[in-house]
Parts: C-alpha cells; sequence; structure tokens
C-alpha cells in the first residue's frame, strides 16, 4: 500500500526518542499486536516510516533530477550512466551518515584492542606488585573492554538500518522509474526491449540495491581497517612480523578481484538467461491454446528446461564462489596468526601475554571487515553495477514526443489573442518590431497555463497530414525525434513540436460532412476510377505497390468534428497502424530533409478501444468507469447501448463482479463490448475504435451499431474513426476511408465510393437497422396472415409475389448490373433471416446480411 504524506504528521520513527532508535523499539506497538494475535490492518504499519520514505514523492524527486540531468548532457558525444549520477545527487547526504557510522565503529573496534591490552597488563603487574596496579584501574579497563563491545553492537545494527533503508528507497524510485518509462514508450518500444527483460529489471536486479548498498563502504572500509591493524601491529610486534601477517592475508586480494570478474560475468549471464525463459514462458502462457493444438508442449518444455538448466548452471557457480569467500573468513585469522609469531620469533622476539592478545585481537579484526564484509561488498557492488548499467541502458531508450494535448480555443481567448495580434501588427508598421520572427506557438496555437496547447481547430478536429510511417524503423525514428526535442528535457523547444496543420477547408457545416468538399477524396475517387477503368484491381495493386512497403505511405486524411469515419481494407492493409499513428504509438518518418512534416493532429481527448480488449482485475464497473465519476443515468444508458444488461443479470453479482486478470471469467464478446462500454462512458471528443464489432454476432452488432456507434448511438456527437470489416454498416457512416497496402486510395461518402466497385467494399450495398428489420417482419406478416385469409392456401409463392417484401431503402438504391435477375422470394427469406440474425461469410473474407445478398444470379 503506498504511503500518503500528511502535512504536519510525524510518524513513530520520527517522534521516538533517542534511545528508541537505538534500541529500534519505536515499531513496538506493531509488534505487540501481532504477538497478541490482532487482526493486522494496512494502516497499522503504514505510519511507521517516515514521510520522505512517501513513493509519490521518491519518484518526483528521482524523475525531476533525472529529467535534468539528460538535458544538461543532452548532445554530448558520451553518455554518462545517468541513473548512477541521479541517485548519487539525491542519496550524497545518506553515503556521507553512512561512511561516519563505519569510521566510528572502526574507531571503536582499533580501540578494544588496546583496552583489552591495558587491562591484561595491569592483571601481570597486579600479580608481580599489588601495589603498582590499583583495584579501580583494574575495574576502568574492565569496563571499557565490556563498552567496546556493547559499542560494536549499537554502531554496527545503526550503519547497516542506514544502507538497508537507502536501499529500499532507491528500489522504490528505481521501480517507479522504470514504470513510469514503459508508461511513456509505445507498444513498438517496449516489443523492442522484450517483456521478460522488463520484469527482470523491476523484480530482480532492483534487489541490487537492497544488498549493494548495505555493504559498499566495506570495499573502502575493509582496506582502511587492514591498514590501521598493519600499523598497531608494527608498533608492538615489529614491522617485519606485521608485514609477513599481513602479506598472507593481503594474498587474497587479487583472489578476490578474480572471484569479484568471475561473479560478474555469471550474474550477466544468469540475467540474461532469466530474461529469456521469463520471456519464453510468457510467450507460450499466452498461446497456450495454441500449444495445446499443435502438440508443442514437449519441444516448448525442452527449450524452457534447457534454459533453466543453463540459469541454474551459472547461480550454482556463484554459489561455489560464495561457499570459497566463506571458506577464506575461517581459515584466514589462524593462517595469519601463525605466520606473525613465527617470524617475530624466527627474528629472537620474546611473546607476552598481553602482547599475544593484542595482536591476535587485532589480526581478528580484518577478518570480519576485510575477508568477509569486503569480498561480500566486492560481489553486491558488482552485481549493482550490472543491474544499474542494464537498467539506465533501459531508461535511457529512446522515447516518442508525449502526444500535443490540444483543444480549441474559447471565443474570449480568441478574441483578446485577435486583440494582441491587431496591437502586434500596429507596432510592426511603426517600425517597433520589423523584421522580428513571430512568437513560437503563433499559427498553431499557444500554450494555456495548465500546459494544454489551445488551436485554432473545434474540439474533435482529427488530421493525418501526408507523413509515411513504418513499423521497422519506429524505435529509430524515436531515437532521433528523442535526440533533436523532448518537451519534458527541453521546455523552450515545446511549443516547437505543435503540429502545423494546413488551413483548414471551408465547411459549410462541421455536423454535416456531406456538405464538406471533400478535394482529397475526389482526386482520389477519380484516381481510383481511372485505374478501374484502365486495367481492374491490378493497376490500382501495381500503383500502391511502386510506392514501397512501408506501413502507411503518404496518408491524407481530415475528419471534421462529429463524423463517423469507417475505415476498411484487407488484412495488413494499415488500418490499426492508421490508429496508432493517431494515437503516436507509430511515429512519422523523417522527410529528405531530417525534419517531420505532415504528422498527426488530435484536438480534445481521445478513447481508444484496441482490437484485443483490455481489461484489469477489478469489477466490472470499475471497468467502465475507470476512475471516473459514477453518474447513473449515463451509466446506464451505456450498458444499455453496449448490450451489457442481460450479460449483467447473469453475473453473479452484477456489475460489481469480480473480473479476473484479462477478464478470464468473460467471453471474448463480453470482453469487447465492456472494452466499448468504457470509451463510450469516458464521453471523449475523439473515439478510436479498431474492429470492437469483431468479436460479437450479428444481432448484437447492430445494437451497438444503432445504439452506441451509429448515427444516432450516444456517441453521435463525437469524432469516431471506425476500423471495421462489418461492411455493411458502411452506408451509415459519413465517409468511408479506404486502405490498401498501406495507402488511402479513396476515401468520400458511400454515394461517391459505390460507383467505383471497389472490392473492399462488397457487401456493405445493404444494411438494416433494427427498426428496419422488425418493420420487415411485421410488415411480411400482415402480408402473408391476409393472403391467407383472402385465398385459404399457403403457397408461399403467390404470397411473395403479391406482396413483395420491403428489403430495405438501401436495397431499392443498389445499382443492379445489366443482366442480373433477383429472386423475390430468395429476397423475402434473405430478409427474414437477416432480421432473425443469420448470416453467411463473403467470399473477400468480410460477413454481411444474407439480405444483401439477394441471391444475385448473373
Amino acid at each position: 500500500m503506498v504511503a500518503t504524506k500528511i502535512t504536519g504528521f510525524k510518524s513513530a520513527y520520527e517522534r521516538a526518542g533517542l534511545w528508541s532508535r537505538i534500541a529500534f523499539s519505536w515499531p513496538q506497538p506493531l509488534i505487540d499486536k501481532g504477538w497478541q494475535n490482532l487482526v493486522l490492518e494496512a494502516n497499522d504499519a503504514r505510519f511507521l516510516m517516515p514521510n520522505d520514505t512517501d513513493a509519490d514523492a521518491l519518484a518526483s524527486d528521482f524523475e525531476s533530477v533525472y529529467s535534468r540531468l539528460k538535458s544538461k548532457h543532452q548532445g554530448k558525444r558520451k553518455q554518462p550512466n545517468l541513473t548512477t549520477l541521479t541517485l548519487l545527487r539525491l542519496y550524497w547526504p545518506q553515503l556521507v551518515l553512512h561512511s561516519f557510522w563505519v569510521l566510528t565503529e572502526i574507531a571503536v573496534r582499533l580501540l578494544s584492542p588496546l583496552a583489552l591490552r591495558q587491562f591484561l597488563s595491569w592483571m601481570t603487574a597486579s600479580q608481580s606488585s599489588p601495589e603498582t596496579a590499583p583495584v579501580w584501574l583494574g575495574w576502568c579497563w574492565a569496563i571499557a573492554v565490556a563498552a567496546g563491545g556493547i559499542g560494536m553492537t549499537l554502531i554496527h545494527h545503526q550503519f547497516f538500518w542506514v544502507g538497508m533503508l537507502m536501499g529500499f528507497t532507491m528500489r522504490q524510485q528505481v521501480v517507479a522509474a522504470i514504470h513510469a518509462k514503459v508508461l511513456r514508450l509505445n507498444s513498438a518500444a517496449v516489443a523492442h526491449a522484450n517483456s521478460g527483460t522488463i520484469i527482470n529489471l523491476a523484480s530482480n536486479d532492483v534487489r541490487r540495491f537492497d544488498e549493494g548498498f548495505s555493504f559498499w563502504l566495506f570495499c573502502w572500509a575493509g582496506p582502511l581497517e587492514a591498514g590501521m591493524v598493519l600499523l598497531m601491529v608494527s608498533l608492538e610486534l615489529g614491522f617485519v612480523p606485521a608485514i609477513a601477517g599481513m602479506a598472507a592475508m593481503l594474498a587474497v586480494i587479487p583472489l578476490q578481484a578474480a572471484l569479484a570478474r568471475t561473479v560478474a560475468r555469471l550474474r550477466r549471464n544468469t540475467a540474461a538467461q532469466t530474461d529469456e525463459r521469463v520471456r519464453l514462458t510468457g510467450e507460450v502462457i499466452q498461446g497456450c491454446l495454441a500449444m495445446k493444438m499443435l502438440g508443442w508442449e514437449e519441444p516448448f518444455t525442452k527449450t524452457i528446461s534447457g534454459i533453466r538448466k543453463r540459469e541454474v548452471s551459472f547461480a550454482g557457480r556463484m554459489v561455489q564462489i560464495r561457499g570459497l569467500n566463506l571458506t577464506l573468513q575461517f581459515c584466514m585469522t589462524p593462517i595469519v596468526a601463525f605466520v606473525t609469531f613465527s617470524v617475530y620469533r624466527a627474528m629472537h622476539g620474546t611473546l607476552y601475554l598481553p602482547s599475544v592478545f593484542y595482536a591476535l585481537s587485532l589480526l581478528n579484526l580484518p577478518k570480519l571487515y576485510l575477508v568477509y564484509f569486503a569480498v561480500i561488498g566486492f560481489q553486491y557492488m558488482t552485481e549493482t553495477y550490472i543491474a544499474v548499467q542494464r537498467i539506465d541502458k533501459f531508461l535511457s531508450m529512446p522515447e516518442p514526443p508525449p502526444p500535443v494535448h490540444m483543444r480549441a480555443k474559447s471565443s474570449a481567448t480568441a478574441a483578446a489573442q485577435s486583440t494582441n495580434a491587431t496591437q502586434a501588427g500596429r507596432q510592426s508598421s511603426s517600425g517597433l518590431n520589423t523584421g522580428s520572427r513571430p512568437a513560437q506557438g503563433e499559427g498553431a496555437g499557444t500554450r494555456a497555463d495548465s500546459g494544454v496547447v489551445l488551436c485554432d481547430y473545434p474540439d474533435g478536429y482529427v488530421e493525418l497530414g501526408g507523413a509515411d510511417y513504418d513499423w521497422s524503423t519506429n524505435v529509430e525514428e524515436m531515437a532521433a525525434q528523442d535526440v533533436s526535442s523532448h518537451p519534458r528535457h527541453k521546455q523552450s523547444q515545446t511549443q516547437q513540436q505543435i503540429p502545423q496543420p494546413p488551413s483548414r477547408p471551408q465547411t459549410a457545416s462541421a455536423h454535416h460532412p456531406n456538405n464538406q468538399p471533400h478535394t482529397n477524396a475526389i482526386t482520389m475517387d477519380r484516381q481510383v476510377s481511372a485505374a478501374t477503368s484502365g486495367g481492374g484491381r491490378s493497376s490500382i495493386d501495381a500503383a500502391v505497390a511502386a510506392l514501397g512497403h512501408k506501413t502507411l505511405m503518404g496518408v491524407k486524411l481530415v475528419v471534421q468534428p462529429g463524423e463517423l469515419v469507417g475505415v476498411v481494407g484487407e488484412v495488413g492493409a494499415g488500418k490499426s497502424s492508421l490508429l496508432a499513428a493517431l494515437l503516436g504509438e507509430l511515429m512519422p518518418m523523417r522527410g529528405p530533409d531530417g525534419h517531420v512534416t505532415g504528422g498527426p493532429v488530435v484536438v480534445s481527448r481521445v478513447a481508444y478501444c484496441s482490437q484485443v480488449p483490455w481489461i484489469m482485475a477489478a469489477t466490472l464497473r470499475d471497468n467502465i468507469l475507470f476512475q471516473a465519476p459514477m453518474d447513473s443515468e449515463r451509466y446506464n444508458d451505456v450498458i444499455s447501448a453496449c448490450a451489457l444488461s442481460q450479460d449483467l443479470s447473469e453475473l453473479p453479482a452484477g456489475d460489481l463482479t469480480e473480473l479476473g486478470e484479462r477478464g478470464v471469467n468473460l467471453s471474448g464478446g463480453q470482453k469487447a463490448r465492456v472494452a466499448l462500454a468504457r470509451a463510450a462512458y469516458s464521453s471523449c471528443k475523439v473515439q478510436l475504435l479498431d474492429d470492437p464489432l469483431s468479436a460479437v454476432d450479428p444481432r448484437v452488432g447492430r445494437v451497438l451499431f444503432d445504439k452506441c456507434i451509429g448515427p444516432k448511438g450516444i456517441l453521435s456527437g463525437c469524432t469516431r474513426i471506425l476500423v471495421t470489416h462489418q461492411r455493411q454498416y458502411l452506408p451509415k457512416c459519413d465517409r468511408i476511408a479506404v486502405l490498401r497496402n498501406g495507402s488511402l486510395i479513396a476515401c468520400g461518402t458511400w454515394d461517391e465510393l459505390e460507383p467505383l466497385q471497389l472490392p473492399e467494399l462488397v457487401g456493405g450495398a445493404v444494411t438494416m437497422s433494427l427498426e428496419d428489420s422488425n418493420e420487415v417482419i411485421t410488415t411480411d406478416s400482415n402480408a402473408n396472415s391476409n393472403h391467407d385469409e383472402e385465398s385459404g392456401t399457403n403457397a408461399p409463392g403467390a404470397a411473395e409475389s403479391q406482396h413483395p417484401p420491403p428489403v430495405g431503402r438501401m436495397a431499392q438504391q443498389q445499382q443492379q448490373p445489366p443482366g442480373t435477375e433477383v429472386s423475390t422470394a430468395a429476397a423475402a427469406t434473405a430478409a427474414a433471416a437477416a432480421a432473425n440474425g443469420h448470416f453467411e461469410e463473403s467470399p473477400e473474407g468480410g460477413v454481411f446480411e444474407m439480405a444483401a445478398a439477394a441471391h444475385i444470379a448473373n
């Protein structure tokens, strides 16, 4: 649970006294409650830690310092490790405090042998001449020896507390930075980074901070203490015996260096194997159905087991090295003492009891700091160094520029800016501002105090300006645009990134697209018409293929507020990529001059429905509200429009039913409708819908289109870009954009595109709404009953000949090629089947109603 910083509130640690902090008794109330078998709640431990350990504040501090350092070092040929610099900038006071505590412990550890020698000297003197050794002096040295042991215990745990707390807060900050980085990246960058690597960074690599920054100071404190021991032993036994003993101890340093390099290599190999194992295991779990159907369990089991075997091998060798270090710890003190006293005795020295115990106690000190803690410190810091390198490599990945949030100017703002522009013009004409460039942001928009760009376009305006897009170069384009300008790092360049769209087309009405002169659409239609008459579809494909193999090529599309634009095309034509370009997931490519022109423009807030519905582990209501305030009337309207009423009645707790991870307890159609309901409830002016009708049956699809997406749906006032393969709904769209091989080959109304006979539009000539289908059933039933009463026969042919069924208004407008004959009996059957929700699949792969097919015979 994330702690909340409360102004004026002191935590248990901050209210604790000196002894409570030294003895670590400030969390005692929580321990007592647990000891009494009482129920522990989240709030019991919420206010134990200081307020400066709040996760939100820590994440904000890290992001702020990291951004400043990135701006400072931006453009340099050799980039430093910004993560390391950020942590050093944030934690240098704690590092200094940590060093102070370890220096204090070293002093206490070195003074304890002195007190022991003086106490032993007093005991020896008291036996030989008691008058020269007063009793009070012995008590003083005895108390000094005991105080040294107690002092080492208290100080030792204090500086370990400082180190562990520092590592804990570092881990919090780095995890938050990794999560924030993932949210800033687009899908292509996340796929490039490898999801297994990201999971490993946030779960395993960050643990090195807890270990590394608890032992980092022993890397220099161990050698420092060893040097002081060498000096003190030299003063007692002589320089040569001391050097001999310390040489035996220092001989382990080259071994430590070799072991550290080996540990670093093993750690790097282990991390790589872990990344691969996590990635492959995740893919196997996600594709478990295909795995079972194809019988691939055994091959993938062998592959994952092989990766795990290599991972365990590397980890086992690391454990062996740690065992060797532990062995050195127990063997070093006897070996050093033997060498020291042997050399001293060989030099005809005389060993006295105080000198022996004094030297032994001094020589025993480096065993902990130099042989054990220093080795662990080098090992942990090596692993931490590798982890920080991996984390910094991920955090320094190029990012797509954040989408420019635009909204329309209010009338007051527009009037004020018009007045300012008039005054600026007068000053310029009078010579006060001659030759000066217009201020940044003029033309496209200016930045409001809230950081939102105020533009001259109305809310809901969407445009693609003709840039090229390619998934294969998406990461490279992000790198180029991230280095050149990034609004978080160069505030002065923020307004330079505001798109400069071309002038708006003159429209008769923003909400009546049919009155708009779609110049680009008409031009494309003529080109398609000419290509069709010259050689059919092959001519179009040849012209499109000549443009290259990019994902999207020169797509120019302007969508006015309130329009419903249907985007159609074959599989792989670039429909989902078009939505990704509008969302900023797919970066526009730079032109020959190295600059991006014709990028996306989206005014107002955006709601996006993906092909694969995203469901979070929460209640169904929470999935729809998505932290928005509850509006019961609108909520009920959305539930009805998305055909969820019957589903809610069947769920155990209605809309309060808990949904599992990724909505495992929902069907595919239910997931799609929940995701659509979330977008509909959001009240966003721009709705990007990526084939939301593909996962539902045709009857429900008509409900969703008529009540939610279509011209009379609850989203009718929003700008809707609907990617769909359900071609029966295309005539009800304001405009239709046809994509083929990444190019926009046609864009216009149904009446404009129908004569072109494009294969992408086959099956869209006839469509029925719910009212139309009910009218067909009622009329046909009445006609049949009247005929039966008059003729007394149930011959369907006679009834159909006298009462032809109204197939629908669009059916009457359909132009049939010469020589075609439509069977009225088949048409009546098709109309009834359509009303009951029966459909068949077209040869082109799209689904259309049998009423639209109408059994046309050539």
